[in-house]
């Protein structure tokens, strides 16, 4: 009995409310000063140290390290665990994965003078990290690759695992992916909207008819990103007043389908679906609006880090290249580009939608938005 009562007093309790209470008897090892007020000065290195019991400080100490539920994270709720990342102790810490070939949404930038020496930027981790000036969490972004997210109507394996707690700059479409996924507010209006892309002949008109419903075209979609194959069917047709197919009623390849492709970027599945279309593999690609214009903008910027065969998309318009048929079409989608697509159930948005609904209301946002060209597709 006496073993226990002293255990109970190293080791901080919790009532059934979920209100706890650091120990009055613990301390670091032999040092009697350094107990779970010293822990509380420093509570993200010092909660892991150890009584000569080997009692570690955030049991000890869960008022100090943060622990306690009514004291967590000034309000917020713990963050998921991750593999090979301490969670946070008074404040959550969030990594987010993005791939490099989106600008001006995701890029490699230069902050130093080599030329080597790249990091992840764009739109997306400079919104991720502003969000430390607005309320107290730390939000660290990490390259991933966009099929590590989400791939071909399904849930990519690395965020199906666990390894990092969320995936930036998604559209928050209808759909598949809302079986899988909870989306974060949207950081943009819905600017993103959807077309579709055919190749011009030598006198430098569509191949494909823009009054054409597609059914009797093959139709190529762009593994793993908006928009996705199955929202065709709710997309009108302004040339003639209709519908387009049903995603059963035609040939529908993915951009994975290639036949063959060589060169830089054929990890890029914008690039090979564009080649699809020009190898005569498909008739038309179902794909972003502003998809060309992006690209052709970041090619004429740095081609080193345009992260796509610049080549193929300057063919924009020019004869046995290729044109837009269709764009401008929102139906596909909820709503616009937005910080976190996460597991479904994982509580992510409840941690940053407060946070992105502040950041919106601040200068240091507008300035996100002017420094990427963004100010008229801003919240």
């Amino acid at each position: 009995m006496q073993r226990l009562l002293l255990a109970l007093a190293l080791i901080g309790s919790a009532d059934a409310d979920g209100h706890c209470e650091d120990s009055t008897s613990w301390y670091k090892k032999d040092d009697t000063e350094k107990d779970c007020a010293w822990v509380k000065k420093l509570p993200d290195s010092r909660c892991a140290v150890k009584s000569s019991d080997k009692t570690l400080g955030s049991d000890a100490c869960p008022d100090s390290c943060g622990m306690c539920e009514d004291d967590t994270c000034e309000g917020f709720p713990q963050e998921p665990i991750i593999p090979g990342m301490m969670p946070g102790t008074t404040h959550p810490r969030i990594l987010l994965g993005i791939d490099v070939d989106y600008p001006p949404y995701a890029t490699l930038v230069y902050p130093g003078e080599y030329a080597n020496d790249t990091i992840v930027g764009g739109f997306g981790p400079d919104i991720a990290k502003a969000l430390e000036g607005v309320c107290d969490i730390e939000v660290t972004t990490i390259q991933a690759g966009w099929a590590e997210c989400w791939t071909d109507g399904h849930i990519g394996d690395s965020l199906l695992a666990g390894y990092y707690h969320g995936c930036q700059t998604y559209t928050h479409t209808i759909g598949a992916r809302n079986r899988y996924m909870e989306f974060s507010t949207p950081i943009l209006d819905l600017n993103k909207e959807c077309g579709f892309i055919a190749m011009l002949d030598d006198d430098g008109n569509p191949v494909v008819s823009p009054t054409s419903d597609l059914s009797e075209y093959v139709v190529v979609d762009v593994t793993g990103w908006a928009p996705t194959a199955d929202t065709v069917s709710v997309l009108q047709n302004d040339c003639n007043g209709g519908a387009f197919f049903k995603v059963d009623e035609v040939t529908m390849l993915g951009s994975g389908d290639i036949e063959s492709c060589d060169g830089d970027y054929c990890t890029n599945e914008n690039d090979k679906a564009l080649k699809m279309l020009m190898n005569g593999q498909a008739h038309a690609i179902y794909i972003y609006s502003d998809q060309a214009y992006n690209y052709m903008t970041a090619c004429a910027e740095d081609e080193a880090t345009a992260g796509v065969d610049c080549e193929l998309w300057n063919m924009l318009g020019q004869p046995g290249g290729y044109a837009y048929i269709h764009t401008g079409m929102p139906e596909y989608a909820y709503g616009g580009t937005t910080l976190s697509m996460s597991k479904k159930g994982a509580g992510l948005k409840q941690i940053l939608d407060p946070c992105i609904d502040k950041l919106i209301e601040t200068e240091t946002y507008y300035d996100i938005c002017a420094k990427w060209d963004m100010t008229d597709s801003g919240d």
